[in-house]
């Protein structure tokens, strides 16, 4: 039983057969629990004739009408599965909103628009949907400039909580998607008319920073070791948040130079090369060739993302490819589809 099961109560008109299921809201689950009527195939074996008999459950795929973009196919069919998989998993938290998980509390976390916007857009056709994305980013920024890590922003993390609304690695999307759309749509006019908000966000950050450095946020969240999953085991906040930070300036960078706001361009690129020279110092270990912790995640997003000066690239990667057969796998928790209950109940006439 999920520790948050969701309740759903239904009064019979009785006398007749009925079929009900939610209208205005849809939940993933795994398992279905049904109080206050009996199977079918055992209401005649002598129970309460009073007790309503259950016909019939069906659970619905709840998704949008998104047309098809492209696909994938090749001779294997475990890959094929896989990928008909991931399909089921994005149209499950592709709504009026993109979701992170359907079965939970359904908000609109900011990171999985630029780690999976590209695969998603190659799938599907949702240049829409990423402009109502950037349009929640930009009324749910803060006078200040931040961007909260959930847009449209029901929940506000405060406190002690401050982390879970404060992460470049979530906020970083409104700078990251609008340019996904110039790039793999050609959409200008949404990167013209966001660029001051983007341009804040960026400053935003900046401000936090110490030189480059921002120590706070959601880091390499949910990653996988010896604990339960959720903050963040082996690789340093600061480490993940830095990169991404470095990563958005860059990429603002581009779009100012793309928009001919030269000034702005020089004076990004500055700062990114700044950024860059710091993460060095801060994470390199020149000695032996890795960063930071020396995991995956602190070895993967310098290279990936440019960070790591050419002299020491073979090294980095060589520690990478090294420890990804020695880190050993651990099988993750299993996660569930979206899907929405209609019950067919048959209530038996009252007897009088």
């Amino acid at each position: 039983m999920d520790r948050f099961p969701y309740r759903l109560n239904y009064t019979l008109r009785g006398g007749r057969e009925e079929v009900w299921s939610p209208r205005f809201s849809y939940y993933g689950f795994r398992y279905v629990q049904i109080e206050g009527a009996v199977p079918a195939n055992s209401a005649g074996d002598g129970g309460d004739p009073r007790v309503p008999v259950l016909l019939r459950i069906e659970g619905h795929m709840v998704y949008p009408d998104t047309q098809a973009a492209g696909g994938f196919e090749c001779s294997d069919p475990m890959l094929n599965r896989t990928h008909e998989i991931i399909g089921w998993a994005i149209r499950s938290n592709m709504k009026s909103i993109f979701t992170d998980c359907p079965h939970r509390e359904k908000l609109g976390w900011l990171e999985q628009l630029h780690l999976m916007g590209p695969s998603v857009i190659y799938n599907y056709r949702i240049q829409h949907l990423l402009i109502k994305a950037m349009e929640d980013m930009r009324d749910a920024q803060l006078p200040d400039g931040m961007i909260p890590t959930t847009a449209p922003e029901y929940v506000k993390f405060l406190g002690e909580w401050r982390r879970f609304r404060d992460s470049v690695s979530w906020g970083a999307a409104y700078v990251l998607t609008g340019w996904n759309l110039l790039r793999l749509y050609g959409n200008k006019r949404i990167v013209a008319e966001h660029y001051e908000g983007m341009k804040a966000y960026v400053d935003y950050v900046a401000a936090q920073s110490d030189q480059g450095i921002v120590s706070h946020g959601l880091g390499d969240w949910y990653d996988a070791g010896p604990n339960p999953p959720g903050f963040v085991q082996n690789t340093p906040v600061a480490h993940t948040e830095s990169a991404m930070y470095y990563h958005m300036v860059g990429v603002f960078t581009d779009i100012a130079r793309l928009m001919k706001r030269e000034e702005d361009a020089a004076r990004y690129a500055e700062l990114r090369e700044s950024i860059k020279a710091t993460f060095n110092d801060a994470f390199l270990n020149r000695e032996s060739g890795s960063y930071a912790t020396g995991d995956q995640t602190s070895n993967a997003m310098p290279l990936v993302l440019g960070l790591v000066p050419e002299p020491y690239r073979d090294k980095v990667l060589a520690h990478l490819i090294e420890d990804i057969p020695t880190a050993g796998t651990i099988r993750p928790p299993a996660m569930s589809g979206t899907a929405t209950c209609c019950l067919r109940w048959l209530r038996p006439a009252a007897r009088t």
